[in-house]
């Protein structure tokens, strides 16, 4: 059986993705701190990885822009302290990546990023990195956790090519067994509101708009379409 390590197991998608690789390595923060380069070193090496699907990471738009350091140094040195030549590497990306202008429709793996978030820029900052190993997949996705919305509202502004995190690690298993390399989107093939995509879960959440909220930019337009076959048909 292939030393697999997944990152981030006790998150929202890294729980579901675990699901389908039951034989992975799936170490608590305390076992394995990505930003400690020698703990690091130590895992890979002891447990003889050969892949990795790197999924943990700081996803506040919210606190990567009022802890910047710390958000780099987990989003982006953590990621380059896991890469390996000779260890297949997938790396769990985001829309946030990409400008997110309305008026651009759906992005594609060959479009290019230009954040307008802090949170995005790590993403887009780590993208680089993995880009540069040559050994690796870049996956972009966007995603929400089935059942009750973590928030009373969602916007009706705001929208993309939602899915649950176990339709993403359902279609990443597929992918997984032949290995690609470059840049793959996961994405559902129909665009939600946050809002309309909360209430399939959750009747109880309510509309609120980009206008109403204060912190951060947000990414408007999270629509992901893709050109190598990661599109995923939405069934709820």
């Amino acid at each position: 059986m292939e030393h697999l390590l997944i990152t981030g197991a006790s998150g929202k998608l890294g729980r579901e993705i675990a699901k389908v690789f039951p034989y992975a390595f799936t170490p608590s923060h305390e076992e394995l701190d990505i930003t400690d380069l020698l703990l690091v070193d130590d895992y890979l090496k002891r447990n003889k990885i050969e892949s990795i699907i790197h999924c943990a990471a700081l996803t506040s738009v919210r606190l990567c822009d009022e802890e910047r350091d710390w958000a780099y140094w987990v989003n982006v040195e953590g990621t380059y302290n896991l890469l390996r030549p000779d260890i297949y590497f997938i790396y769990i990306s985001t829309a946030c990546v990409f400008p997110g202008k309305v008026e651009d429709g759906m992005y594609f793996e060959d479009d290019e990023p230009a954040p307008v978030n802090y949170y995005g820029f790590t993403k887009m900052e780590a993208e680089r990195y993995v880009r540069l190993q040559g050994n690796s997949l870049i996956v972009r996705t966007n995603f929400a956790p089935r059942g009750k919305w973590p928030y009373s509202h969602a916007f009706i502004d705001r929208f993309g090519t939602y899915l649950y995190p176990d339709q993403i690690a359902k279609k990443l298993a597929e992918i997984y067994t032949y290995k690609p390399r470059g840049v793959i989107h996961i994405c559902g093939d129909r665009v939600f509101s946050m809002y309309r995509f909360a209430r399939l879960e959750d009747p109880s959440v309510k509309p609120t708009t980009l206008e109403e909220y204060q912190g951060p930019h947000l990414t408007r337009n999270m629509a992901l379409g893709s050109l190598r076959e990661g599109e995923v048909r939405f069934e709820y």
